[in-house]
């Protein structure tokens, strides 16, 4: 629930940073598909979500959502020069550094141990999980926006509990169809082609 609120960030963000208009339809569509993110994650109770204290943990979520809604925002300006591969290429090799550099001061680099399948699903995760799908977001971005962009990620649990549900075998609730029909509605209504003016339209 935390991630799900990039969008909020990123459309905030957009508007004070890259001037992009606040619409009523745009907030609509974000608090709906927040709003169904919540009803899933909550298995038809939401506020449940809100019970528990806030931790350590929950504040570095919270870190993670404004970050990423930072990167989005910044791959506006970036992606005006580079095209979406070679913006995500200079991102990931930024990274490693940074992260090689932690990792050392931790005394955490060192290869890992594991399995065949293992390794299958590291390389599963770096090839379509990050490089293809971050390419593919900066696209999104590059086409439409980082506030129109941001809110497909709000389709995450929407597909895990699908995928959950067809090859884990997991029960469906009424909550995960209606959160998700939610969800899918709010990206919709965000990303649905602007009416014309009634003045632009008197000029045509």
């Amino acid at each position: 629930l935390i991630m799900a609120f990039n969008p909020v960030a990123t459309l905030l963000g957009a508007a004070l940073f890259l001037h992009e208009p606040l619409t009523r339809h745009r907030v609509v569509g974000i608090l709906l598909a927040l709003t169904g993110v919540a009803i899933v994650l909550g298995h038809g109770h939401p506020l449940d979500l809100f019970a528990g204290q806030v931790g350590v943990g929950e504040v570095a979520l919270f870190g993670c959502a404004m970050a990423w809604a930072t990167y989005t925002l910044l791959g506006k300006r970036i992606l005006r020069g580079l095209t979406p591969l070679a913006a995500t290429t200079y991102a990931a090799l930024t990274g490693t550094a940074i992260l090689a550099v932690a990792a050392a001061v931790t005394g955490d680099l060192i290869v890992p141990q594991a399995s065949f399948k293992g390794w299958v699903a590291l390389g599963f995760l770096g090839v379509f999980g990050t490089a293809i799908a971050f390419v593919w977001f900066y696209e999104g971005v590059k086409a439409i926006g980082p506030a129109r962009t941001a809110v497909f990620i709000n389709l995450v649990p929407v597909a895990a509990v699908t995928l959950g549900v067809l090859l884990l075998g997991e029960p469906l609730e009424l909550s995960m169809l209606t959160g998700g029909a939610l969800v899918i509605a709010g990206v919709f209504i965000i990303n649905r082609p602007a009416e014309p003016s009634p003045a632009a339209t008197a000029t045509a």
